[in-house]
């Protein structure tokens, strides 16, 4: 996601759907203030600048197609008031979560956002896998994302997975 050359070269594929879902960081310390310039802009090149970046490369080609759709992945770390361990990937998943939402549907491309919040993956702890309420399923995730691949009607609206709750659309 950080090569702009392999970008661009994945999207001469003509894709008719894109699922930016590359991503990472949060949980790799120091975090702001110790976190330095470059791990910063490394953190949010991979977050929200490579799934900018497809994006872009990925509009040319659908509109030729007569039409496609982009969803990208977030992460609740985005959303809310309270503090947050990672600031530099909060605010990545922040801005993913609003450049999706003034997309919405740019000529005949629909733009979407789902919002996970902890995701049962390989990486979580035996902690956090056992926690309550548990993290979402990887089922949930694709299922979410597949909701709003089909559902022409959901132009820039965001999806949120929350831990032990139903999903929501935000307003």
């Amino acid at each position: 996601m950080r090569d702009d050359d392999a970008v661009r070269e994945l999207m001469a594929c003509r894709p008719q759907i894109l699922v930016n879902n590359a991503g990472g960081g949060g949980h790799i310390p120091p975090h702001y203030p110790e976190a330095s310039a470059a791990a910063w802009r490394a953190l949010i090149d991979l977050n929200l600048i490579g799934p900018m970046h497809a994006t872009q490369q990925a509009l040319a080609p659908m509109r030729a197609a007569g039409g496609g759709t982009v969803v990208n992945v977030a992460s609740t770390a985005g959303l809310g008031r309270a503090g947050y361990a990672s600031p530099e990937y909060g605010a990545a998943k922040a801005g993913l979560i609003r450049f999706t939402t003034a997309l919405a549907d740019v000529a005949g491309v629909r733009v979407n956002c789902v919002v996970p919040d902890w995701v049962a993956t390989e990486r979580l702890s035996p902690a956090d896998r056992s926690a309550d309420p548990p993290p979402v399923p990887l089922e949930a995730v694709a299922a979410a994302t597949l909701r709003l691949v089909r559902d022409d009607t959901l132009a820039g609206r965001v999806l949120v997975l929350g831990r032990g709750s139903a999903p929501r659309l935000l307003d």
